[in-house]
């Protein structure tokens, strides 16, 4: 499958649940994934390229993926407390989350992208 659209349940789910915004979740599956194309995503269930002690993660489903890395946003990334917390923009997000401001216009692009094609 090279669509994300059949997660999008999942994405509203983690947003509900986590309050990380599903359209930003979405788009950093597609930037990690390439829209679902990826070897870790196919064999692993791995939208995002997630590692963990030391290698990529194997998630049960696409569904465990979303909800575990939503919640790891929030924690880690989107929380004051959180060891990479540098505030609540895209930009904040990747000084510790990737690094590269290509990562910020690809997942920006495919927000405009999704946010467009809801409409």
């Amino acid at each position: 499958m090279y669509n994300l659209k059949d997660y999008a349940g999942y994405f509203l789910e983690a947003e509900a649940t986590y309050g990380v915004n599903a359209t930003f979740l979405a788009a950093i599956a597609a930037t990690e994934s390439g829209w679902g194309r990826s070897e870790l995503a196919q064999s692993r269930n791995n939208l995002y390229g997630w590692k963990g002690d030391g290698s990529y993660k194997y998630f049960d489903s696409p569904r465990d993926c979303i909800m575990h890395v939503a919640r790891s946003l929030k924690a880690n990334y989107l929380s004051p407390d959180g060891p990479y917390f540098r505030g609540y923009t895209i930009e904040a997000v990747n000084v510790c989350y990737c690094g590269t401001s290509h990562w910020v216009n690809l997942v920006s692009g495919i927000m405009s992208q999704i946010n467009t094609r809801a409409k």
